[in-house]
């Protein structure tokens, strides 16, 4: 039985719980949005995800993925007239005892009122120093990669028309030739990938991978929705936490502003 304290406004993980079925679901953990920190308990969790819920206007489901020990959900919410898109994943370790959630968002720019919102409701967990960068964290521009050595590191045929939504741009980026090049050069700031697992469902895949911008761990969740040829038609990425993907957009806005419109990077 799933504890009752994780009620109905919880992004889907009581849901996403259900269908994995964790043997001892007091035992879960949940990695915050805005914050590099992980809850413990479900008390903890319940708390931190009715904070986050309390601002919203609506949170409406959308795609869904589960295989046997990994389940995710993505959705839709609205605040003060912005929309904000995120995803929320489970995995159950293979000994089946307790859960690992984490909740990732699609659309930072739009949701800074959202974590101005939370962090004034919400003043002992996360702790304050978790909401920031270390003290110590570098945070200079970091250094420009020759246009003739970058990888955009895609694995799949892209499509013409093909979208992809980043979780630090304004708007969508439309073009296998500007998506490729705007891959290639953020590709390039957090360097090499540690690859997860990934959910086929039908002729989309939800994939999992981990990087690192300025030795600070940043998390992805990757959306794909491939045509009928095979070729990616759409991809949309979630990342957490807050204080590195801030990081990783400044240094994005510093390195392809030569190429991608200031607009791109608008509120």
């Amino acid at each position: 039985m799933i504890p009752s304290q994780i009620g109905i406004r919880d992004f889907f993980l009581r849901d996403l719980l259900e269908k994995l079925n964790p043997g001892d679901p007091e035992n879960i953990r949940m990695r915050h949005p805005f914050a590099r920190a992980e809850l413990r308990g479900s008390a903890e969790v319940s708390a931190a995800l009715e904070r986050l819920a309390d601002p919203l206007s609506s949170l409406r489901g959308a795609g869904e993925y589960f295989q046997p020990g990994l389940a995710a959900k993505c959705w839709d919410a609205d605040l003060d007239g912005r929309k904000i898109r995120g995803v929320t994943t489970v995995s159950v370790p293979d000994s089946g005892d307790g859960a690992e959630a984490a909740i990732m968002l699609s659309t930072y720019p739009s949701a800074a009122v959202w974590r101005e919102k939370s962090m004034a409701d919400s003043p002992h967990a996360p702790p304050p120093a978790a909401w920031e960068l270390p003290a110590d964290a570098d945070i200079t521009a970091g250094s420009t990669v020759p246009e003739s050595e970058l990888d955009p590191k895609l694995p799949f045929p892209i499509a013409l028309d093909m979208v992809f939504h980043s979780p630090i741009l304004s708007r969508p980026v439309r073009g296998p030739e500007l998506i490729t090049r705007t891959f290639a050069y953020t590709s390039a700031i957090y360097g090499d990938r540690r690859y997860g697992p990934k959910i086929q469902a039908g002729r989309n895949v939800m994939s999992f991978w981990e990087a690192s911008v300025s030795g600070l761990a940043i998390e992805v969740a990757n959306e794909i929705r491939f045509n009928v040829k095979g070729e990616v038609e759409e991809m949309t990425m979630s990342m957490r936490p807050w204080p590195v993907v801030k990081l990783f957009r400044e240094r994005c806005l510093a390195t392809t502003r030569h190429f991608l419109d200031i607009s791109y990077f608008g509120s």
